[in-house]
Protein backbone atom coordinates (compact mmCIF):
# COMPACT_ATOMS: atom_id res chain seq x y z
CA UNK A 1 0.00 0.00 0.00
CA UNK A 2 0.60 3.59 -0.96
CA UNK A 3 1.87 5.61 1.71
CA UNK A 4 0.21 8.73 -0.13
CA UNK A 5 -2.52 9.34 -2.45
CA UNK A 6 -3.60 11.64 -5.10
CA UNK A 7 -5.93 14.03 -4.69
CA UNK A 8 -7.86 16.21 -7.15
CA UNK A 9 -9.13 19.22 -6.22
CA UNK A 10 -10.76 22.42 -7.71
CA UNK A 11 -9.68 26.13 -7.11
CA UNK A 12 -9.64 29.37 -8.90
CA UNK A 13 -6.95 30.29 -11.32
CA UNK A 14 -5.78 33.26 -8.70
CA UNK A 15 -5.31 30.65 -5.51
CA UNK A 16 -3.78 28.00 -7.59
CA UNK A 17 -0.66 31.11 -9.14
CA UNK A 18 -0.94 32.29 -5.44
CA UNK A 19 -0.26 28.52 -4.15
CA UNK A 20 2.49 27.76 -7.40
CA UNK A 21 4.66 31.09 -6.55
CA UNK A 22 4.43 30.36 -2.52
CA UNK A 23 5.29 26.92 -3.09
CA UNK A 24 8.54 28.06 -5.59
CA UNK A 25 9.40 31.03 -3.20
CA UNK A 26 9.46 28.28 -0.26
CA UNK A 27 11.19 25.96 -2.67
CA UNK A 28 8.68 23.28 -1.67
CA UNK A 29 6.23 20.74 -3.84
CA UNK A 30 2.71 21.87 -3.81
CA UNK A 31 2.03 18.31 -2.06
CA UNK A 32 4.28 19.49 0.58
CA UNK A 33 2.22 23.06 0.95
CA UNK A 34 -0.98 21.60 0.96
CA UNK A 35 -0.46 19.16 3.12
CA UNK A 36 1.34 21.67 5.81
CA UNK A 37 -1.94 23.58 5.39
CA UNK A 38 -4.31 20.88 6.00
CA UNK A 39 -2.10 20.14 9.32
CA UNK A 40 -2.15 23.76 10.00
CA UNK A 41 -5.55 23.58 9.65
CA UNK A 42 -6.85 20.62 11.89
CA UNK A 43 -4.20 21.82 14.71
CA UNK A 44 -5.85 25.55 14.22
CA UNK A 45 -9.68 24.01 14.49
CA UNK A 46 -8.39 21.95 17.62
CA UNK A 47 -7.37 24.98 19.29
CA UNK A 48 -10.45 26.86 18.12
CA UNK A 49 -12.65 24.16 19.89
CA UNK A 50 -9.99 23.98 23.00
CA UNK A 51 -10.37 27.39 23.61
CA UNK A 52 -14.44 27.35 23.67
CA UNK A 53 -14.12 24.56 25.73
CA UNK A 54 -12.16 27.12 28.71
CA UNK A 55 -15.18 29.52 27.86
CA UNK A 56 -18.29 26.88 28.33
CA UNK A 57 -16.53 25.63 31.48
CA UNK A 58 -16.02 29.02 32.39
CA UNK A 59 -19.53 30.88 31.99
CA UNK A 60 -21.14 27.18 33.61
CA UNK A 61 -19.16 27.91 36.72
CA UNK A 62 -20.59 31.35 36.47
CA UNK A 63 -23.92 30.13 36.29
CA UNK A 64 -23.41 27.76 39.24
CA UNK A 65 -22.17 30.79 41.39
CA UNK A 66 -24.74 33.64 41.03
CA UNK A 67 -27.47 30.29 40.18
CA UNK A 68 -28.11 30.85 36.89
CA UNK A 69 -27.80 27.19 35.99
CA UNK A 70 -30.79 25.97 36.20
CA UNK A 71 -32.46 28.29 33.41
CA UNK A 72 -34.06 27.25 30.77
CA UNK A 73 -33.06 27.78 27.36
CA UNK A 74 -36.26 29.99 26.86
CA UNK A 75 -35.29 31.61 30.33
CA UNK A 76 -31.89 32.39 28.73
CA UNK A 77 -33.15 33.59 25.59
CA UNK A 78 -35.49 36.01 27.20
CA UNK A 79 -32.61 37.36 29.16
CA UNK A 80 -30.54 37.86 26.00
CA UNK A 81 -33.20 39.66 24.56
CA UNK A 82 -33.85 41.88 27.21
CA UNK A 83 -30.11 42.54 27.83
CA UNK A 84 -30.36 43.27 23.97
CA UNK A 85 -32.83 45.79 24.20
CA UNK A 86 -31.32 47.61 26.59
CA UNK A 87 -27.69 48.30 25.02
CA UNK A 88 -30.13 49.87 22.15
CA UNK A 89 -32.06 52.32 24.34
CA UNK A 90 -28.66 52.97 25.68
CA UNK A 91 -27.18 53.53 22.66
CA UNK A 92 -29.80 55.78 21.24
CA UNK A 93 -29.98 58.01 24.19
CA UNK A 94 -28.48 61.20 22.71
CA UNK A 95 -29.07 60.50 19.48
CA UNK A 96 -31.36 63.11 17.65
CA UNK A 97 -34.29 61.58 15.34
CA UNK A 98 -35.77 63.16 12.42
CA UNK A 99 -39.21 64.82 12.58
CA UNK A 100 -42.19 63.11 11.92
CA UNK A 101 -44.51 64.97 9.82
CA UNK A 102 -47.95 65.44 10.94
CA UNK A 103 -50.61 63.47 9.79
Amino acid sequence: MRASRTLSISISPIELREAERLAKRQNRSMSELVGDALRRYRRDAAAGVAALEKVVDKLREEATGNGASGLTHAEIDAEIRAVRRARARKSRVGCIRPLRAPR
